[in-house]
């Protein structure tokens, strides 16, 4: 999935939206934003206060490299600050990334079957990883994981 731009698909946020009432879409395009508030990569939402905008946000953030460790580190910085912010990530417990910053998250929901994303309005294929939902919030801080390196 090289491009930046992947829209989660309608159903999947709309339950999450249900739950949590997302105020903003903080990793948006003007194709492909699900809040009517939303942040692009003009506005450029890794410099800007989230929680200053809204207390409940959404992101699928950037998957390329550099951008999604950038994005969910932020979500741990607005999450400290109250902000609940909830994010559809690659599972990918092999990487760096996710053992800095998705292990901080107080839920994290592993989703099944392959989660098809929407590129221009049109579905695309399911890609070759799985997908997880990571809820950044203190308020429901429920410490439930940790990170263990392999013995060698």
């Amino acid at each position: 999935m090289a491009n930046d731009h992947w829209q989660t698909p309608r159903p999947l946020f709309d339950e999450l939206d249900r739950e949590f009432g997302f105020q903003l879409d903080a990793a948006a395009s003007e194709s492909n934003a699900l809040c009517a508030s939303y942040l692009t990569e003009e506005d450029d939402a890794l410099q800007l206060s989230w929680r200053e905008l809204a207390e409940r946000v959404w992101i699928n953030p950037p998957y390329s490299r550099g951008n999604l460790p950038a994005f969910l580190e932020k979500a741990v910085k607005e999450a400290q600050h109250g902000c609940t912010v909830v994010a559809l990530v690659p599972a990918d417990t092999s990487t760096k990334w996710w053992h800095e910053f998705a292990m901080q998250a107080a839920e994290i929901r592993f989703l099944r079957p392959r989660v098809r994303h929407r590129l221009n309005g049109k579905a695309q294929g399911s890609p070759k990883f799985g997908s997880a939902v990571l809820v950044f919030s203190e308020e429901r801080r429920l410490p439930r994981f940790r990170s263990m390196e392999v013995p060698k």
